[in-house]
């Protein structure tokens, strides 16, 4: 793809204009990573300026035991791991876990799993959607875009009032170009607020920066229907996720909320993302898991 298909492409995405089939194709085949880490850094800037946010999670296991000493005021977001058992486990788990985590809010499960738990049946899964958000519930933690999940069961997400934060892909085999065209048929109301392209299950062979940055910058610029493009902060690191914001990438996951200062205190969670951020001449802001602005605080 040369420069003036290039400059093309760029039009076409300031004016709004959807890109077609050759113009997608040519994006995701081309080697040339910092052209199109030019676009997607470019329509970042336009959408979102010069800020990126970050979340500090605290996460728990389904069944872990847990005192509300163990959970440190300075999380944005308590976020419930795994897949829970039966409906009622579900139920009983956020119950727990609310009643401990205080003022901060509660995240959890996979939309996938609890579709599969409610058998697919719209009922029953509209039924224990409720119950969640009655017990208190904020948001589901994700949807995995590689499982095929049918989109009619994100807007019964919608429509009962618990949005899904994230969407995520478990594996690697989809080419990006194919999930960026699955999430564009999703609708702008489902709230989904981050769309994460790298893989959450990571290959025992060591991935390479230059795919990873590939896919970052191919998600930024196909995906419009999401406002984040999402880094998995604790899964792939403060410099892949620094160089990444570059690529189109802004927002962080999973940031520590403990403030260890064993390293010394600029080596500390909170200060190596806000240093992180910087350096890359953007602006660190602090979120929650709504995605609402919060003061960056520390213990």
């Amino acid at each position: 793809m040369d420069l003036s298909r290039f400059n093309l492409v760029a039009e076409k995405l300031v004016a709004g204009d959807e890109l077609s089939e050759l113009d997608i194709s040519e994006l995701s085949s081309t080697t040339n990573l910092l052209q199109l880490g030019a676009l997607a850094d470019e329509r970042r800037r336009r959408e979102s300026g010069p800020r990126v946010t970050f979340v500090r999670v605290f996460e728990v296991a389904v069944n872990e035991e847990l005192d509300n000493q163990k959970i440190p005021d300075t999380a944005g977001e308590v976020r419930i791991i795994g897949c829970p058992g039966s409906i009622d486990n579900a139920v009983r788990e956020v119950q727990r876990i609310v009643s401990l985590s205080g003022q901060i809010p509660v995240t959890g499960f996979r939309l996938e799993d609890l579709v599969s738990l409610c058998a697919n049946e719209p009922g029953r899964f509209e039924g224990l959607l409720s119950k969640l958000k009655r017990n208190g519930l904020a948001r589901l933690s994700e949807v995995s875009v590689d499982s095929e999940i049918d989109s009619v069961w994100i807007k019964r997400c919608v429509e009962t009032g618990i949005l899904i934060n994230s969407a995520v892909i478990q594996d690697t085999v989809l080419p990006t170009d194919i999930v960026a065209n699955r999430i564009k048929g999703w609708n702008h109301d489902y709230g989904i607020q981050a769309f994460s392209p790298l893989p959450r299950k990571l290959k025992l062979e060591p991935t390479t920066g230059y795919k990873d940055l590939h896919r970052v910058a191919l998600a930024r610029v196909l995906v419009d229907n999401i406002p984040s493009i999402q880094i998995d902060w604790r899964l792939y690191g403060p410099k892949l996720a620094q160089v990444a914001l570059a690529f189109g990438a802004n927002d962080l996951d999973r940031v520590s909320p403990f403030d260890t200062l064993e390293n010394g205190r600029r080596r500390g969670p909170l200060e190596e993302i806000k240093k992180n951020i910087l350096a890359a001449s953007l602006e660190p802001v602090q979120r929650n898991c709504r995605f609402e602005l919060t003061p960056i605080n520390s213990s």
